[in-house]
């Protein structure tokens, strides 16, 4: 979050009552690659020259720009949360023709598309007795959580702030298991965008740029390996929790013995001298 604020003396409150109300008075700007929303209620001037200098009184980057990926209408799902996926060839030769969705290997077995689109909608639910039907929704990550509250006795007021302190053991549950998956456990487009190509369980069939003959329902399979490293995440965020963090043992013991390696040296020349004069060592 930024806050920036353009000031100027006010001395008629009357006035000056509805400047929180945009409307008429942002138009969309772009700059270079990125896009602005501008917000006019007066020229801003540059201070030094008091010249005009933007026909505008502040500029922030628009909401938009603020995320990777906003899909169109008809691929807008507001029970989860999109992501797509490319997967490019990049000159790789297919041993035999497939009809898998993705993959889309011609009779000339090179890929019928430069690069080929995978959508996947990645839902939350939380449940606190399933068989009760106490469940919350099947929605995106934040959606779930909030209509999950009632059954963990969360009310709206608990829910308020960015990282609510609940009042209920049932309550500490919920926003425990959800911060620790959220801080925790690597997304799908996190495993992609770090593993890349690698993440496929279609690499098990490449060599040397060569693709042997993959299942006809090979995207399946890429798509359960990914979810497999998601659960992997989730299992690995309790253990961790559970056990803590060796971090802080580790850099303690680490600074404990540079210390004494750097005492040692200094001790060791004249304790050596004493020894030599002293105790006839040579």
């Amino acid at each position: 979050m930024a806050i920036r604020t353009t000031t100027k003396d006010v001395q008629d409150t009357n006035k000056y009552r509805n400047l929180n109300t945009t409307a008429g008075r942002t138009h969309s700007a772009a700059v270079s690659d990125q896009n602005f929303t501008t917000y006019n209620y007066g020229p801003l001037l540059r201070s030094s020259h008091n010249e005009k200098q933007y026909d505008f009184t502040q500029a922030v980057p628009d909401m938009k720009t603020h995320s990777t990926f906003f899909p169109d209408a008809d691929l807008m799902r507001r029970d989860g949360e999109v992501s797509l996926s490319f997967l490019s060839g990049n000159g790789i030769y297919f041993t035999s023709p497939t009809d898998d969705d993705w993959y889309r290997a011609n009779r000339r077995y090179r890929p019928q598309e430069a690069a080929s689109p995978l959508g996947c909608i990645q839902q939350w639910q939380f449940c606190r007795d399933p068989a009760r039907g106490q469940c919350g929704n099947l929605a995106n990550r934040f959606d779930a959580l909030y209509s999950a509250a009632p059954w963990f006795d969360l009310t709206s007021d608990d829910m308020e702030s960015s990282r609510p302190i609940p009042k209920t053991r049932s309550g500490s549950l919920l926003l425990w298991l959800f911060f620790t998956l959220m801080e925790t456990v690597t997304s799908l487009h996190g495993i992609i965008t770090t593993l890349g190509p690698t993440s496929l369980a279609s690499q098990a069939f490449l060599q040397s740029g060569t693709m042997m003959r993959i299942q006809q329902n090979q995207w399946h399979l890429d798509v359960e390996r990914w979810w497999q490293m998601i659960m992997a995440g989730f299992q690995a965020s309790f253990i961790s929790t559970a056990r803590g963090s060796g971090f802080i043992l580790g850099l303690a013991l680490t600074y404990s013995i540079s210390v004494l390696i750097v005492v040692l040296s200094f001790i060791a020349v004249p304790v050596l001298g004493l020894l030599q004069k002293y105790g006839r060592y040579s």
